[in-house]
C-alpha cells in the first residue's frame, strides 16, 4: 500500500512538472507585445495589455506600455504604478524613468519628478526631451519654493 501511494504521488509530481506550461518565456512575451503594438484602438490595446501582463507579469516593457496607455487616458495614478513597476523590473529602463517623471510633473510632485528625470538621464544622457523637461521641472520647483528664477 505504501509503495502504491508513493508511485501515485511520484506520478502526480511528474504530471504537475511536465504538464504545467508555467510562466511564458521571453519570446512569447515579446510576441504578445508585438500584438499590442500593432493594435490602433486604445481601448482594445488596454485589453491586450491586461491579457499580456497576466501571462508575463515580469515584463518591464509591457508595464511601460500599460503605463503609457494609462497616461494617454489621463489615468495618472494608474500610469504611475505601471511606470514604477517597469523601473523595478528593469532598473536600466530610461524611458520608464522619463514616463514616471512626466506623471510626477502632471501630479505636481516636482521633487520626485526631478529625481526620476535624473535617473533616466544617467542611463540615457543624450535624451534632449528629458533634459529639457528636467530643466523645466527644476525651474518650476525653484519658483514654488520662492526662489528667484
Amino acid at each position: 500500500m505504501i509503495k502504491h501511494s508513493l508511485w501515485v504521488m511520484t506520478g502526480l509530481w511528474i504530471m504537475i512538472v511536465f504538464m504545467n506550461p508555467g510562466p511564458a518565456i521571453a519570446a512569447d512575451c515579446d510576441q504578445l507585445r508585438s500584438n499590442v503594438e500593432r493594435e490602433r484602438s486604445l481601448i482594445r490595446k488596454q485589453q491586450l495589455l491586461d491579457d499580456a501582463l497576466a501571462v508575463c507579469p515580469n515584463h518591464a516593457q509591457l508595464h511601460f506600455d500599460k503605463g503609457f496607455a494609462q497616461e494617454r487616458l489621463r489615468r495618472y495614478d494608474q500610469a504611475l504604478t505601471y511606470y514604477l513597476r517597469a523601473t523595478e523590473l528593469d532598473e536600466n529602463f530610461a524611458r520608464a524613468y522619463f514616463g514616471l517623471a512626466d506623471i510626477f510633473v502632471v501630479l505636481g510632485n516636482l521633487e520626485p519628478a526631478i529625481w526620476a528625470y535624473q535617473s533616466g538621464l544617467a542611463l540615457e544622457p543624450d535624451n534632449q526631451r528629458a533634459a529639457t523637461s528636467l530643466e523645466l521641472a527644476r525651474i518650476k520647483y525653484r519658483s514654488e519654493m520662492g526662489e528667484r528664477i
